[in-house]
């Protein structure tokens, strides 16, 4: 990349960034996050004029909260599923649907195959869902190295109450200043030690790599952090990556999940609380964090019971719907080279693609996955259509596909020859009315227009050797 374009992109990155935290202040000063924490104007820059915390404060920030040993605050929460017989019956924003537990009492290794890399796959072996751990963490920020602490971690699973109904529980492990880490850090260990398999979003880059740091700097043996990771957001990119606006775990709740957890806390705030709790001021924003963090991990673990559903049954389950996510679903069995799987997906988005537009290339990946299967007749008839598109660079796709196989597999060589040059032919008018207009050629046209133009004289040769000699080949 040119030096100058690379150092204008910087700035201008540098400028956004600016602008959005200039816009962010001036929505703190304008009250727009008052439902979330009181005194905003202290997050404005007034921090100098702020009082001393009263003991009463202190006490509702760190409600359900005790204290452990070197200093560490420890909370569990229990969010029950809708429908039990109790007070509270369930928790606000719990991604509640239809769910089946009993059914993952086993995860089975196809499924898990789906959501983890092979080597975690054999390792995680036999388990169910209540051997899995959502893991979410909170960080001092994006320092790198050493200058990055995790200051709350955030754990869930699924357990059976004494009447043996499902129910979910969080725990949340804080510290409020650096001495308390390594005490945090043991805890944690011991803790996750109980699990045979994460669950995170984004954890197997950032959260569980972080968590293995931090025990490693702490002289605590990082064993109990590196069981295997089911990380769902390869997984929500794979199939809502270009459907929804975005791919974050809010998004993906609001629009997979469809729950809308309401006024959210800023990222880039959440800093901002462990620097006051280690300096001892009042940390005005820590309510809004521990629910976020809560949030997250309740939402993994709606998430994840519907990824299983997905890679158990994603044909007859009912949880994909929109043709972008049976083509990303076709998209994953051509990677894993199951051309039988990719037909099928790719079936299935064409039956609810709203175009042309997005059947042509739909189209194309499905002629390819028929001639993987070997079904020529299927994917001849689909190259014949589409080498008479509008659309150039499809058509110039099909009709070498439709002269590879009057070439190699029919041995057609006059067949073959007639779908080049009705292509060939095709792509210079394009050109010759483009330069009339005095637009560009499509980029690369002149490129196809000459290997199609070697293929041709190629069939040529091919055809005048059959001809002079019928026993040839």
């Amino acid at each position: 990349m040119d030096s100058a374009s690379s150092i204008q992109r910087q700035l201008s990155n540098l400028a956004a960034r600016k602008r959005r935290r200039e816009e962010l202040l001036e929505q703190v000063r304008s009250g727009k996050y008052d439902h979330i924490f009181p005194a905003s104007e202290y997050y404005a820059g007034e921090s100098g004029r702020h009082p001393s915390p009263e003991p009463e404060s202190l006490e509702r920030d760190f409600a359900g909260f005790t204290e452990q040993e070197g200093g560490v605050l420890h909370r569990r929460l229990v969010l029950p599923l809708p429908g039990a017989d109790r007070t509270g019956e369930s928790a606000p924003g719990l991604p509640i649907r239809s769910y089946g537990l009993d059914d993952w009492r086993e995860l089975p290794a196809p499924v898990l195959g789906e959501l983890l890399p092979p080597g975690d796959c054999r390792e995680a072996g036999r388990c169910g869902i209540g051997d899995v751990c959502f893991l979410d963490t909170e960080t001092s920020g994006l320092a790198g190295g050493t200058g990055t602490v995790v200051f709350l971690t955030g754990l869930g699973w699924w357990e059976r109450d004494g009447a043996g109904r499902w129910q979910f529980v969080v725990e949340q492990y804080l510290i409020r200043d650096f001495p308390h880490e390594p005490a945090k850090v043991y805890l944690l260990a011991e803790r996750l030690s109980q699990f045979r398999l994460f669950c995170t979003y984004n954890g197997r880059t950032f959260d569980v790599p972080l968590l293995r740091t931090r025990a490693i700097m702490n002289r605590c043996r990082p064993g109990p952090f590196r069981r295997p990771n089911v990380d769902l957001l390869p997984f929500c990119r794979r199939f809502w990556r270009g459907v929804l606006p975005s791919v974050s775990l809010k998004q993906v709740e609001l629009d997979v999940l469809g729950l809308d957890r309401g006024p959210d806390i800023d990222g880039s705030l959440i800093p901002r609380v462990f620097f006051d709790l280690s300096q001892g001021r009042h940390p005005r924003l820590l309510p809004a964090v521990l629910s976020h963090n809560v949030q997250d991990i309740a939402t993994l673990g709606g998430l994840l019971e519907k990824a299983l559903r997905i890679a158990a049954d994603p044909f007859g389950g009912g949880e994909l719907s929109h043709w972008a996510e049976f083509a990303a679903l076709a998209r994953h069995h051509e990677r894993r080279r199951d051309p039988a799987g990719a037909a099928r997906a790719l079936e299935r988005a064409l039956e609810r693609a709203p175009g042309i537009a997005e059947e042509t290339p739909l189209l194309l990946r499905l002629a390819a996955a028929h001639k993987r299967l070997r079904e020529w007749p299927l994917a001849v008839e689909t190259w014949s259509a589409l080498a008479t598109s509008n659309d150039w660079l499809i058509a110039v796709q099909a009709a070498t596909e439709l002269a590879k196989y009057h070439e190699h597999v029919a041995k057609d060589f006059a067949a073959a020859l007639r779908a080049v040059e009705q292509v060939r032919r095709k792509g210079e008018l394009r050109v010759e009315l483009a330069s009339y207009a005095g637009n560009g050629v499509l980029a690369g046209m002149e490129t196809l227009l000459s290997e199609l133009a070697r293929r041709e004289n190629r069939l040529r040769k091919r055809l005048r050797g059959k001809t002079r000699d019928p026993e040839a080949r």
